[in-house]
């Protein structure tokens, strides 16, 4: 466990991003798995977080206070966290940590995406794909077909019984968690994997 509580870590605020925190690039799996359980705090951390915001908005709406139900206890479990950090490779990411105390604000770790299946394929119009009505509504998604198409033409390579078959020119963004940086991390990420 970390020694300190991940309650008084302060969460990321834009303006003083860079000199409240320093922004570390990690690369190396042992270093991952040495963060392994804050890793794990601080996903749990911002579920509670996020659920008193909600919880707060709810309440200005309503001169009932409404109880939002509590997050789920752990929204990324363990096993899922050093799964990932055991199997992506490569393994990318960045952590960002208090600069006094180093304390964990979040982390987002990206790699090329891979799979061991013999016969995966893109498409998003299969109904195995999960795409509900409700996500049709609410997200943005591939409604006609055409991305899981383009992802279909990407070149790939590998064994899917071995090392797992690559797609060299598409990304996963495979863990994140943070404490109101979760956007700018993210846009990071993606910087690097454009640039």
């Amino acid at each position: 466990e970390p020694a300190y509580d991940l309650e008084l870590v302060p969460a990321v605020r834009d303006s003083t991003v860079l000199v409240e925190s320093c922004l570390l690039r990690v690369t190396d799996r042992d270093a991952w798995k040495g963060a392994l359980t804050e890793l794990l705090l601080l996903c749990n951390e911002a579920a509670w977080r996020a659920a008193r915001r909600d919880e707060a908005r709810a309440a200005k709406r309503s001169a009932v206070m409404l109880h939002a139900a509590p997050p789920e206890a752990k929204p990324l479990v363990l096993e899922y966290i050093l799964d990932r950090i055991d199997t992506d490779e490569p393994l990318c990411g960045y952590q960002l940590r208090t600069r006094a105390e180093g304390w964990l604000q979040g982390f987002v770790t990206f790699t090329a995406f891979t799979t061991w299946q013999t016969f995966f394929r893109w498409d998003s119009l299969d109904p195995r794909a999960g795409i509900t009505l409700d996500d049709l509504e609410a997200h943005a998604v591939d409604a006609d077909g055409s991305l899981a198409a383009a992802l279909e033409e990407c070149d790939r390579f590998g064994d899917p019984d071995g090392c797992g078959v690559v797609w060299p020119r598409v990304a996963e963004i495979t863990l994140l968690g943070a404490l109101s940086c979760g956007a700018q991390l993210l846009q990071l990420a993606i910087d690097e994997l454009t640039a």
